[in-house]
């Protein structure tokens, strides 16, 4: 059904596509991305400042250098611009560059509490430390919030900074598919250890756990990044249009005239779009909406709680690979 996308839209849109105009200032969405590899630890440095010169070439460029759990990724949202980015890469052999990949994220519809508590003796010596977390819904955007009442004689003071570091680095890490776990709030109900500073890593694990543990009764869905897809079309094939955007797991947002027929906005996830250009299908211009709960065609669970992306998922981390 997807076949005549390209001879419709036509040769303006495709150049559209492949020069997007970008906003000064704007935020780079990280929502794709591609891994390097195969960077001797000593070059580590110098390899992330070439690549970051490769991508101050481009003025028009939105993407990003960072590093990840001690892996270095170059992340973006324009499919055409990181593909290039990735080929630059091996033509220069900068490194060996992974497949370019979805980035995922979870979160929580509900509350929960938990609580996990850390206890080894070594040499004689307690490692103790515990601690009951809540777990809920945050503002869209939030990203992950620690809360806690230094008032509350139920926590200890001492404490505090181990467990939030545990939170923060399991959170990295979800429940469902490794993704990472965002717009949540984390809040600190009770903690106990011994001595401080020798029992650090007790209370870290504490709160790691813990947080896992109410995360996984709080409801934890799993998020994808969606793309508003602008497509210019004679309306004589807007239904072959609508069917295929509903396909692809999309929805229409607006459909207005155009002098030479239909201009439709829809939101579709990024895999899909993805999925379509790796079959040289693709003619949509997009740009990034916001994420949105995963939804499974004709499924009457509630969205975000099947996956139905055919690919596995990135071990600890929040991506999934497309082969191109």
């Amino acid at each position: 059904m997807a076949q005549w996308l390209p001879s419709l839209i036509g040769l303006r849109v495709l150049l559209r596509r492949s020069t997007p105009m970008t906003r000064p200032g704007r935020a780079v969405h990280r929502i794709l991305s591609f891994e390097l590899y195969s960077i001797p630890l000593e070059q580590h440095a110098s390899v992330r400042q070439k690549l970051e010169d490769l991508v101050q070439e481009n003025p028009r460029l939105r993407a990003e250098v960072h590093i990840e759990h001690d892996r270095l990724f170059v992340s973006g949202e324009d499919e055409l611009q990181l593909l290039e980015l990735r080929l630059k890469v091996i033509q220069r052999e900068l490194a060996e560059p992974g497949n370019l990949k979805v980035n995922y994220l979870e979160t929580v519809l509900g509350s929960a509490e938990a609580e996990h508590s850390y206890l080894r003796d070594t040499g004689g010596s307690r490692n103790y430390g515990y601690c009951k977390l809540r777990v809920e819904p945050g503002p869209r955007g939030s990203g992950l919030q620690f809360l806690y009442d230094l008032d509350n004689e139920a926590i200890a003071r001492q404490s505090v900074q181990a467990i939030e570091a545990g939170v923060r680095e399991a959170a990295q890490g979800g429940t469902l598919q490794g993704c990472e776990l965002v717009d949540l709030k984390v809040t600190l109900l009770t903690s106990d250890c011994d001595e401080v500073g020798r029992h650090e890593m007790s209370l870290r694990i504490a709160g790691a756990m813990a947080l896992r543990e109410a995360a996984k009764q709080a409801k934890p869905i799993v998020l994808e990044p969606m793309v508003e897809a602008t497509i210019d079309l004679p309306t004589p094939f807007m239904s072959s249009v609508m069917e295929d955007i509903h396909a692809r797991f999309g929805r229409v947002e607006s459909i207005s005239q155009t002098v030479d027929g239909l201009l439709i906005r829809a939101a579709i996830p990024i895999a899909e779009v993805l999925r379509s250009s790796a079959r040289g299908r693709s003619g949509y211009t997009t740009r990034f909406l916001r994420y949105e709960p995963i939804k499974s065609k004709g499924s009457d669970g509630e969205a975000g709680a099947i996956v139905r992306n055919p690919w596995p998922p990135h071990p600890r981390g929040s991506a999934t690979a497309v082969k191109f």
